[in-house]
């Protein structure tokens, strides 16, 4: 069979993997991140202007991203995780293209891009899915593949994926810029190359900017991006609670394809590989990247590992078949180590099936609701407190905005209260003022975030509403003549 046949049915083969994989996840509910970002989106999509009628530091990518998820499958959780499992499937063929380049086999290259896809399900979680770490491997992917590549054309979309990732978050130039110079001295053509990486780059920068100058909120932008963080920052201690949680995660979740991707490493070495150089330059630059966060150090932050880890552990695995009948003991007795640590994510995949399975297919809203609180149990008070607040008026909600899209309602302000444990003295003015200025009807504050409000949005509630104490939280609703 030709070796393009070859290619073909690797392909789909892989296709068929990664979709089986992602479909159990499909129904997953929305944490308080994903529910912010969807329920920003949604508010774009009638009007309001993001940094201007609904405000959050994040940087604008990871909105336009959920908006084209809207947009195409609807503005719900299944709506959500149809575009995330396309966006993984992409992520995996881009990872079995740049495989390819350097794999002996289709087998090797189908691997790597399977280990990509499977991965990124098999260690996630509510929390996990959709974050920019994940939705921007493919525009890193992207890059990959032009390394490998000579001409305007691979530059061109090399500058472009960076441009991608810098709109969902700027520190992700690290990543980029030693891509692009790896792609740029392989050609002897060096300032052209970097002209045309430059040009690249440049298309999704200026287009942000386009977007939020025709909407008049480009010093929101701005002052949203590169003023309000050093005030953000400067209050933020490092997280040193989470390093713990961040390097078991890590552990239990990536030994297995981190021993794959050494053995990888080993055989790109022998082979001269040309992706062994920024697939390095990736992981260490990744890990860089994840240091420096040392503010937030949340596990997601580990899925930029995840594309050079899986190239790497596809070209392992076609050594570990090429080898195995020269195996000795000792080295058989590692590959069964290696199975063991494979086994748990593999494990995971199995669970979340049968636990979709056991739910019906969580078809239904009953099934699930069901469904989603075993999964993540934090989501059972959001499902609690649906019935509670049910209306038609805006309001607004200090706890998981997963509650806005739930009920229907709107954000009433535009300063969301998903995280006021993080918001400066400067934020509550701003939530204090529109609460006050817009006399908003009716605020509920979540019990896990009630010891985090600012004190004059405790004044201002106790003057202005009155309470109803709920089971997850209090609902004040706005008194009459006030």
């Amino acid at each position: 069979m030709p070796s393009r046949k070859y290619d073909a049915v690797a392909a789909t083969v892989l296709c068929a993997v990664v979709l089986l994989t992602g479909l159990p996840y499909l129904p997953f509910p929305l944490h308080g991140d994903q529910a912010l970002f969807l329920q920003g989106a949604k508010q774009m999509a009638e009007g309001d202007r993001l940094y201007v009628d609904y405000w959050d530091l994040k940087p604008p990518g990871i909105f336009f991203w959920y908006s084209v998820a809207g947009s195409i499958f609807g503005y719900s959780e299944t709506g959500l995780h149809a575009f995330d499992l396309l966006n993984t499937l992409a992520a995996a063929v881009l990872a079995f293209a740049a495989a390819r380049r350097c794999a002996a086999s289709s087998f090797a290259a189908a691997a790597s891009g399977a280990v990509c896809g499977v991965t990124y399900f098999a260690i996630a979680d509510a929390r996990t899915l959709t974050q920019p770490e994940g939705v921007v491997l493919p525009a890193l992917l992207m890059m990959l593949m032009a390394c490998c590549r000579v001409g305007p054309t691979a530059w061109l979309i090399s500058g472009v994926g960076g441009g991608i990732a810098f709109v969902f978050k700027p520190i992700f130039v690290v990543i980029c810029a030693g891509l692009w110079l790896i792609a740029a001295r392989r050609s002897a053509r060096f300032m052209t190359a970097c002209a045309w990486i430059l040009a690249g780059a440049a298309i999704p920068v200026l287009a942000t900017v386009v977007y939020f100058g025709s909407r008049a909120s480009l010093g929101a932008l701005f002052w949203t991006l590169f003023v309000y963080p050093r005030a953000y920052l400067a209050d933020q201690p490092v997280a040193w609670g989470r390093a713990p949680e961040l390097v078991l995660w890590m552990t239990a979740s990536l030994t297995g394809v981190t021993l794959l991707a050494l053995l990888g490493g080993h055989a790109a070495v022998r082979n001269r590989s040309p992706l062994l150089q920024p697939l390095a330059y990736w992981s260490l630059s990744a890990a860089v990247v994840i240091l420096v966060q040392a503010r937030s150090w949340w596990t997601y932050h580990i899925l930029l590992l995840v594309p050079p880890l899986s190239v790497l552990a596809g070209l392992g695995i076609e050594w570990l078949v090429h080898k195995s009948g020269e195996l000795g003991f000792r080295r058989r007795g590692a590959m069964l180590f290696l199975a063991i640590c494979l086994a748990h994510p593999c494990i995971r995949i199995a669970q979340t099936w049968g636990l979709l399975l056991a739910h019906r297919g969580a078809i239904d809203t009953r099934s699930r609701s069901n469904f989603q609180a075993r999964v993540h149990p934090e989501s059972r008070v959001a499902l609690r407190d649906v019935e509670n607040l049910g209306g038609s008026t805006p309001l607004v909600i200090f706890g998981n905005p997963w509650l806005y899209l739930l009920t229907g309602r709107r954000q009433a302000i535009s300063v969301s209260g998903w995280s006021p444990e993080n918001w400066t003295a400067e934020r509550w003015g701003v939530i204090v003022r529109e609460i006050r200025d817009k006399k908003v009807e009716q605020v509920y504050v979540a019990n896990s975030h009630a010891p985090f409000l600012d004190a004059r949005v405790r004044n201002l509630l106790a003057s202005s509403y009155s309470v109803q104490l709920l089971r997850s939280g209090q609902l004040y609703t706005r008194s009459a003549g006030d």
